[in-house]
């Protein structure tokens, strides 16, 4: 995800009251970002089914698939930030 991507996200959270941001403690030009306990809530609830599907989808090649796959997969990315 490009820089603006996250930032539109992390502003979606916060206005949802899942996430909220604090100034690092470090450098006030820094945020860090936390759950809120619905945040927390919603993330418990969906991890469960997302490494379900993970393990479904990843379980579905041989090893050298898998890592012929990610390869492709990072090359495409690594294309579009050119």
């Amino acid at each position: 995800m490009d820089r603006m991507s996250v930032s539109r996200n992390l502003r979606s959270l916060e206005k949802k009251k899942l996430a909220l941001r604090e100034q690092g403690s470090m450098d006030a030009k820094k945020w860090q970002w936390h759950l809120t306990p619905a945040g927390r809530a919603v993330y418990d609830a969906i991890m469960p089914e997302a490494v379900k599907r993970d393990r479904q989808i990843t379980g579905a090649f041989s090893a050298d698939e898998l890592a012929a796959f990610q390869s492709a997969i990072t090359s495409a990315i690594n294309a579009l930030d050119k």
